[in-house]
This record gives C-alpha cells, sequence and structure tokens, in this order.
C-alpha cells in the first residue's frame, strides 16, 4: 500500500501511446484510494482520459474481450470539451458505425453534413467516389462526449472510474507505475 495517499497503476514500459488518451496495460488492482498489488491484474488495459478517443478506445478493447479501466479526471458525467467544433467529419463514420453511434447520434438530433468545395482546379463534392463516406455529422459535443462515455460505460468490461487524475507515471524497473 502506497504511504503517500496516491492511487498507482502498474504499467508495461512498451504499452504506452504516443497520444493524450494512453492505453496502458494496467498491471495493479485498484482499490479505493490505495493500491494494492496482486499477481493478477483486476484490468488488463487502463486508460487514461474518458473523453471520445478514450472511451473509443476502451469501447472496442472490452469488445475484444478486455477487462479495462477509464481513468477520468472530471466526476461530471455530462462534461464535454467546450472548444472543440460539433463538425464530426465524414472520415469518422466507419467508426460511428462500428460503435453503433450513428444510429445514437441521428435520433438526437445530429445532421449529416457534406462540402462542396471550390478549388482553381475544379469543384470537389462528396459523393463522387463511393469508396469514401459520403457525410459526417454536425452534432455538438455537449451531446456527443456524453452518450460516447455512456456508451463505453455500459459496455460489459468496461470499468469507468471518474475523479481519477493521472498526474504522471514514476519508472520502477521495467515498469511504469501512474499516479492519480
Amino acid at each position: 500500500m502506497a504511504g503517500d495517499g496516491k492511487q498507482y497503476c502498474r504499467i508495461e514500459e512498451n504499452d504506452l501511446s504516443s497520444n493524450g488518451n494512453q492505453c496502458l496495460n494496467c498491471l495493479s488492482q485498484l482499490r479505493g484510494q490505495a493500491q494494492i498489488m496482486s499477481s493478477e491484474p483486476a484490468f488488463d488495459v487502463a486508460i487514461v482520459g474518458g473523453s471520445i478517443s478514450g472511451c473509443t478506445a476502451a469501447t472496442f478493447f472490452a469488445r475484444l474481450g478486455l477487462r479495462v479501466a477509464v481513468l477520468e479526471r472530471s466526476t461530471d458525467p455530462h462534461a464535454y470539451k467546450k472548444v472543440c467544433t460539433h463538425y464530426i467529419q465524414p472520415c469518422a463514420l466507419p467508426t460511428l458505425e462500428r460503435l453503433g453511434l450513428a444510429e445514437r447520434i441521428e435520433a438526437a438530433g445530429g445532421v449529416r453534413n457534406g462540402v462542396d468545395l471550390w478549388t482553381r482546379w475544379g469543384w470537389t463534392r462528396f459523393g463522387l467516389d463511393a469508396r469514401f463516406p459520403q457525410h459526417g455529422y454536425n452534432f455538438r459535443r455537449e451531446k456527443l462526449d456524453p452518450m460516447v462515455r455512456a456508451m463505453a460505460a455500459e459496455t460489459p468490461g468496461v470499468t469507468f472510474l471518474p475523479g481519477h487524475n493521472v498526474t504522471g507515471a514514476i519508472v520502477e524497473g521495467s515498469a511504469w507505475p501512474a499516479s492519480t
């Protein structure tokens, strides 16, 4: 048990991703605000950040049968990024469909979008090449973020842990305990 009042999650050095929502192979058991090490991990994957990317990764990992912890700083289930746009590009459509979110977005009032662009070489229009998604969505983050978070939290195998602010990782041999 850690004596400094912090919660630790042991992760392997090779499992750190390079983006802000880090997928971490968790080797510890999280219980309350203390850390208890065991030979059997409570989670196969720990994800730092419970927004769109983190919850998407958690859902896909859990669908593969992994036990996933999502460590989210905010305690508000309706939190959302206020400075981000509400335009979802067409390239995101296949992922939204795999998640089962396209239908939810439309049912919640999401509007299909597209763009026609004039360039010095002529028009670029959606719908000309069937190999590519034909639309995205206009959908506000204040609706999207809680929707994606709820989807992940409802997915069997995902444990959503609000109020866990990961502040760093400490190198201990070949493992990286993450402190919250």
